[in-house]
């Protein structure tokens, strides 16, 4: 499953929908045509033969686990159901479009790979793009690759570098083919062959000469290992066991030089990574050449550590750099026999000593090597920063370049410690409308130096997605959901942020009121979930008038989402917040919509089989709660959570809710509030009574207060309340202005990226409140519209000073009796020359009672 597995992960950060399509149809075929038949709608033959074209290329299904299998038949959801969604929705898929592409691949497939593959077999040259698109119809980058690498190899050109040159050159070919999005162009079928070739002969002439030199190679290849067969017996006796295995590596030398460095000194068992969509190319066989030290010395030019990477505007010292590494790649058959003859003549006990020589010598290599590649990786670093683009990048995905190789030491006839050999060479690739010019390489570090680049690279690009493995520093986070910043880091998500919400017009001609959005009710209450090998399960149901009312998102195109709201809207939200662990439970609403959302470190949620996206802290600058509202349907609705055992235990305690969150009319709020939240003036007397002749349960401790302080400023205006009102939890005795409270409610604010430059009415319609800002500005308690209390006794106070026009009074004394006088004072005077004086003096109080009790400066509760 391996190979199968990188090709789908390769395919799905390259955007490939093609090949993620194309193989969960051909898995679910495997598993049941019949699904597969109805999906696609075509012939039932016509589908077999086109899969079982697929399954010559990437092999058989059936040798994959049955699990697996069922796997990547569901990869990345299941088809039926997702086809459905779309279409109910009437919506636009890019992924239901490459399945109907898949289909028309298995129609083209059937009826022309055979004659395809016999065509190339014949003329002696790969695929073309033009035939891929125009007689297969195949629109997958990666499905391309996997079908040119296979008719590579089908003409003798294996994986290395002239494998590799072949592989860049289609590279460019299907780059030709595609537009600024990397969307392979439409493209009829072209069934004049000279019409094909004409259109294609510089690649053509490309792919004959690559082919040709690959053949050349494998002759001289058999040659010589059929010429080295009859020595090579008498020379392995003559070598102790020890020391075979370094003079056991075949040689590979090519008469005529190809155009393509051939990497003579690469070490042993090293791969060459291509593309990330093909499979792991073969190993190739190194070549360790045998030559005297003379020989080494006029052969061999001192080469510098400049030499590892080699730039545009160096070209001319790479150039001169490749003919000598060619020139030193072009032994005769006469030297070939003589250092085999030469070789017969060593001793077992010079070669003892030469194998302790190389091995110290590789040693001392690799040592230098290491240095001289992690200083030429800084000086790459600092050319980056000045070259915008130093790394061939295809559709999104880093083509990988052949490693640096360490330099192989040379054997020499004298037991002497020989000389480096020649330092490798960056390949050069055919230049013209094929070539992609010099590529980095990268080089082989430790581990620790590679972190450190890592982060040195992230603090050097000024790119927009960081490098892999960089960590995003908590300074680097963005401070809220709105900002900016937010949106940047968040674009991986961009499908499921906050949409842009709309009220619905109302119709009848009057002017438009405020709305506000706050949690109505739990469908799921708060139950707590912890990290175990464990599946939680939560059902809640829908009625359909609550469907009618469900807020409806419209999607205007590629921009932002529309979500319309109206008067009684609704939509649903999961979230979890964290407890303290004394805790046993949380009580009701009231408790809940007071805590912070905050998800755990691994958490998978899905409703109704649909996958729901966490948004968290890193991206958003806080946990965000996940909406429902567009999987929720009507009847039972099915919500699965798992929570990922994490690799420290900690002990922070979860607990997770479904909310229904209810958008109201400022008046629909009002007249509520007026209709189910009113408190009798008899019950706030009675309440304060009670606190005033409050007794400890010991006899001999009593606390009795003569008068309670109540104040009457609104927190917000600083003047005495219209409608006094608190929330139904609030144990205090103060109240805030009920119409100030709804007007303070804040709204997202989201600037356009654009208003700055140009005027913006983007947001000149404002949107319903934020659904999580009610907390009481005096205790932080619940005070949502569905628990917003009027206090008809403080609203008789405020009838009763406005009559006696004492509407400035701060607060009330109010007596055990219920009798209560007005505690008037000066408005604060910042420029008043009389602050020495003591407040208390400037403060009068409007008696109606025989009470002289000094001011309280704060509330008293008791």
């Amino acid at each position: 499953e391996q190979p199968r597995l990188q090709l789908l992960g390769n395919a799905c950060r390259a955007g490939d929908n093609f090949f993620v399509a194309l193989h969960q149809l051909s898995c679910m075929w495997t598993r049941n045509r019949a699904e597969v038949y109805a999906i696609l709608e075509q012939d039932q033959k016509v589908t077999d033969a086109g899969f079982h074209v697929v399954e010559l290329v990437l092999k058989k299904n059936g040798l994959i686990h049955p699990r697996h299998l069922n796997w990547m038949a569901d990869f990345p959801a299941r088809l039926p159901r997702l086809i459905d969604a779309f279409r109910k929705r009437n919506q636009y898929s890019k992924y239901t479009d490459a399945v109907n592409d898949v289909a028309s691949f298995l129609h083209r497939a059937s009826d022309s790979y055979s004659s395809l593959t016999q065509t190339f077999m014949a003329r002696g040259y790969p695929y073309l793009v033009d035939e891929l698109l125009g007689q297969l119809d195949c629109r997958s980058v990666t499905l391309q690759y996997v079908l040119f690498t296979a008719s590579r190899r089908r003409l003798g050109v294996p994986d290395g570098p002239l494998g590799q040159s072949l592989d860049q050159a289609f590279f460019q070919d299907q780059k030709n083919h595609q537009d600024q999005s990397a969307t392979f162009l439409p493209m009829a079928p072209i069934p004049d062959s000279t019409v094909l070739e004409s259109r294609n002969s510089k690649l053509i002439h490309h792919y004959k000469h690559i082919v040709a030199e690959a053949s050349r190679a494998r002759g001289e290849h058999r040659r010589r290992s059929s010429h080295l067969s009859v020595s090579s017996p008498s020379l392995q006796q003559s070598i102790p066991p020890r020391s075979r295995p370094f003079t056991s590596t075949p040689t590979h030398l090519s008469p005529n030089p190809s155009p393509v460095s051939q990497f003579p000194n690469s070490a042993p068992g090293q791969a060459f990574a291509i593309f990330p969509a093909q499979p792991a190319p073969h190993p190739v066989r190194q070549n360790m050449v045998l030559q005297s030290t003379q020989q080494q010395q006029q052969q061999q030019p001192q080469q510098t550590i400049q030499n590892l990477f080699f730039f545009d505007q160096q070209q001319r010292h790479m150039n001169t750099n490749l003919a000598n590494q060619q020139q030193q790649q072009q032994p005769n058959q006469q030297h070939l026999e003589q250092i085999i003859a030469t070789h017969h003549a060593v001793t077992n006990q010079s070669l003892h000593q030469q194998m302790a020589h190389q091995q110290q010598f590789v040693r001392l290599q690799m040592q230098q090597q290491q240095q001289a590649q992690l200083a030429a990786s800084h000086q790459m670093m600092e050319y980056q920063t000045m070259q915008p683009v130093s790394v061939a990048v295809r559709n999104g995905v880093a083509l990988s370049q052949p490693q640096a190789s360490f330099p192989s030491p040379q054997a020499s006839v004298r037991p002497a410690i020989p000389t480096p050999g020649v330092s490798p060479v960056a390949p050069q690739f055919p230049s013209g409308a094929y070539g992609q010019g010099p590529f980095v390489q990268q080089p082989m570090l430790p581990i620790e130096q590679q972190l450190q680049q890592r982060q040195a690279m992230a603090q050097t690009f000024g790119r927009l997605v960081p490098p892999p493995g960089h960590t995003i520093q908590l300074c680097d986070w963005p401070c809220d959901p709105i900002d900016k910043k937010a949106i940047m880091m968040s674009l991986h998500q961009a499908d499921v942020r906050s949409p842009k919400r709309k009220v619905r017009p109302s119709g009848t001609g009057e002017p438009d009121e405020r709305y506000y959005q706050a949690v109505k009710s739990l469908p799921v209450p708060p139950s707590r979930v912890a990290p175990m090998k464990r599946l939680y399960k939560y059902q809640f149901d829908v009625a359909e008038e609550q469907i009618a009312l469900k807020s409806q998102t419209i999607r205007q195109g590629p921009g932002i989402p529309l979500a319309e709201h109206f008067d009684g809207s609704l939509r649903w939200r999961v979230r979890t917040c964290k407890i303290p662990p004394n805790r046993k439970s949380l009580s009701g609403v009231h408790e809940w919509v007071g805590m912070e959302t905050s998800w755990p470190e691994h958490i998978t949620i899905s409703l109704n089989g649909e996958h729901i996206p966490i948004r968290r802290r890193t991206h958003n600058g806080r946990d965000q709660p996940s909406e429902l509202t567009s999987f929720i349907r009507p009847g039972t609705n099915e919500v699965l959570i798992a929570l990922a055992e994490p690799k420290k235990r900690t002990a922070d305690q979860y607990a997770v809710a479904v909310e229904i969150v209810e958008t109201r009319a400022h008046s629909a709020i009002l007249d509520y509030v007026w209709q189910h939240g009113v408190i009798k003036g008899d019950e706030t007397l009675k309440k304060i009574k009670s606190r005033m002749a409050a007794t400890h349960d010991d006899d001999s401790v009593s606390i009795v207060v003569k008068d309670l302080s109540i104040d009457l400023a609104d927190p917000f205006s600083r003047v005495m309340f219209k409608i006094p009102a608190r929330g139904a939890h609030c144990t205090h005795m103060e109240c805030f202005d009920l119409e100030i409270w709804l007007e303070t409610r804040p709204s997202k604010t989201l600037k356009c990226p654009h208003s700055s430059f140009v005027p913006c009415t983007c947001n000149d319609q404002p949107e319903p409140s934020v659904a999580d800002k009610w907390k009481c500005p005096i205790c932080n308690q619940d005070a949502r519209p569905y628990s917003l209390r009027i206090d008809a006794f403080l609203l008789s106070v405020r009838k009763q000073l406005e009559k006696e026009n004492k509407l400035k009074a701060k607060s009330i004394l109010v007596a055990a009796d219920g009798t209560w006088q007005a505690v008037v004072e000066d408005d604060d005077d910042d420029d008043s020359d009389d602050d020495d004086e003591p407040r208390a003096k400037s403060a009068g109080a409007t008696k109606s009672g025989p009470s002289a009790t000094p001011i309280p400066k704060k509330p008293v509760e008791v």
